[in-house]
């Protein structure tokens, strides 16, 4: 049998580990989902965190810990909770403020992976949930999410 060297074993698991939230926010977008994409989100800035805090650990780049911590407020921003959208002016305002942070933070990524040696697919996962906020903020803007009642 051949056997694939480590360090590529270790790369389609990485690559297969990030895909997972990005398909979760993506198919929480087509089902107009709100806890999937955000389940996507906690979980892509949960592994950006840990990466970036093993990164940091590794070789003592301060830089790690700025991304680390950016991603930890994605994780704390996207973290799901049972409120539900009422539609309420408070609740568009955080919604658009939630939004938009999530997609400064990730056209952040994007810059973060093109200058440094990470695989070209993690670009487009961060071009991906850098538009995803823009979907989110159109559906409210034009009343295509589901109104409900908190529980």
């Amino acid at each position: 049998t051949c056997a694939l060297p480590i360090y590529l074993n270790m790369e389609i698991f990485t690559i297969i580990l990030v895909t997972i939230p990005v398909i979760l926010a993506i198919y929480g977008v087509i089902r107009k989902q709100r806890n999937f994409v955000l389940w996507g989100y906690f979980i892509y800035g949960v592994i950006v965190l840990l990466a970036e805090l093993n990164s940091y650990r590794l070789n003592h780049d301060f830089s790690h810990i700025y991304i680390a911590a950016l991603y930890g407020v994605q994780a704390i921003i996207a973290f799901p909770n049972k409120m539900s959208y009422t539609g309420s002016k408070t609740m568009k305002s955080l919604a658009i403020k939630n939004w938009l942070s999530l997609m400064l933070i990730n056209v952040i990524g994007i810059y973060v992976v093109n200058n440094n040696e990470l695989p070209e697919l993690f670009a487009y996962y961060h071009i991906i949930l850098a538009i995803i906020p823009l979907i989110g903020m159109y559906f409210m803007a034009t009343n295509k999410i589901p109104i409900e009642e908190n529980n």
